[in-house]
């Protein structure tokens, strides 16, 4: 380009500008960008490794292990590592999947696909089953062979009927989603999944949860919210490795004994339910967050102030009418939601004097005056 210029400027000196047709010149200039643009840039390209280029069309397996249908994945077995299928008019998984001992990821997602082959053992390599939104309505147990699988994902299918044996053996598995399935039960065989780190039942019509779930003692997350639960088992106490449990939008009725005391908790959502009362032995010292939005909750114990890690604190929608003054021991407080309450009185002084309380949520006006006098005056005696 610098050199056009150059050109441009020596042209316009010499009058060449003027003894030559103007059309000419700018055709000399357009020669010269190409040729020092454009050549420079096919070359770069030429000299680019094919093994580094992903094709993304043209129906093969690509360079990087990955087929877009049954059709290509069966053509190139030794070639394929993943399928990834997102075509809703694709209708069925082929029978015959023996040939694809290498392939580590079968992704299909909303399609008409509503059987597993029973084929599929023989994907001994595969680690990872991703198939939500199909049509799927039966889960045998023929994926127990699948000895490397870690990552389970069937959510959003319409299942009405799961092997009860399934699982046993996948001592491999470390996330199972069965989401939004619209099942009624737990597979016995799910306790054999010794490693597993995270389960997602959530949205289905369960009614109980057996206490085999004990068995799960590797388990960090547990997901049952929106379900027709009305107590969780005691067997979740054992569950020492457990950070987050999730049992929202259910029908419980009394706050979980088993998580009074439990160490190492972190989070424990339970809004949407029938619990009137929180117990007075409150020591779950490490749980950081407690969320009881949408209950029946009159009061809050004074044990409160024994959650030291507490960090969120949300109680939306009950029918509290106080707040105890061992809220104040509640030292690392940052977020307290208490809108949609009865409240006629507030510990003012053991709330201005959480310093690590940035938001606290309050529809009264007239205590949010008291809460910032409060405040203004704790502030003046520091």
């Amino acid at each position: 380009m610098a050199l056009a210029t150059a050109f441009f400027i020596l042209a316009k000196r010499s009058e060449l500008f003027n003894r030559w047709n103007f059309g000419v010149l700018m055709k000399i200039l357009s020669l010269m960008i190409v040729v020092f643009l454009v050549v420079p840039t096919a070359q770069t390209l030429a000299q680019t490794p094919t093994s580094s280029l992903q094709v993304t069309g043209g129906n093969r397996v690509t360079s990087m292990g990955t087929a877009s249908s049954f059709k290509e994945a069966l053509e190139h077995p030794e070639e394929t590592f993943k399928i990834e299928i997102f075509d809703p008019k694709f209708e069925e998984i082929p029978l015959d999947l023996s040939s694809l001992t290498k392939v580590k990821e079968i992704i299909i997602r909303g399609t008409k696909v509503s059987t597993i082959p029973a084929s599929i053992a023989h994907c001994v390599a595969l680690e990872v089953l991703d198939l939500p939104f199909n049509k799927i309505s039966k889960v045998s147990a023929t994926i127990n062979g699948l000895k490397q699988l870690r990552t389970l994902n069937l959510a959003g299918n319409r299942i009405t009927a799961v092997d009860d044996h399934v699982f046993e053996g996948c001592l491999s598995l470390r996330y199972i989603s069965l989401r939004g399935c619209g099942i009624s039960a737990l597979p016995s065989g799910l306790a054999s999944c010794l490693n597993l780190k995270e389960l997602d039942v959530s949205e289905n019509e369960l009614k109980a949860i057996s206490n085999s779930l004990g068995y799960l003692r590797q388990i960090t997350s547990l997901n049952v919210s929106g379900n027709k639960l009305k107590s969780l088992p005691g067997a979740l106490c054992s569950l020492s490795q457990i950070r987050v449990v999730d049992a929202s939008h259910n029908e419980i009725e009394s706050f979980p004994s088993c998580f009074l005391s439990v160490s190492g908790f972190g989070k424990l959502l339970l809004n949407h339910n029938k619990i009137k009362r929180i117990p007075d032995s409150l020591r779950m010292s490490t749980v950081s967050a407690l969320e009881l939005d949408s209950n029946l909750i009159a009061e809050i114990p004074e044990s409160i102030g024994n959650l030291k890690s507490l960090e969120r604190l949300s109680l939306v929608g009950n029918q509290l009418t106080t707040l105890p003054e061992g809220i104040g021991g509640c030292v690392a407080l940052a977020f307290f939601d208490v809108r949609g309450n009865f409240l006629e009185t507030l510990p003012v002084k053991q709330l201005t004097s959480l310093k690590s309380l940035m938001v606290f949520r309050l529809a009264n006006a007239d205590f949010k005056d008291k809460l910032n006098n409060g405040h203004q005056t704790q502030s003046k005696k520091r």
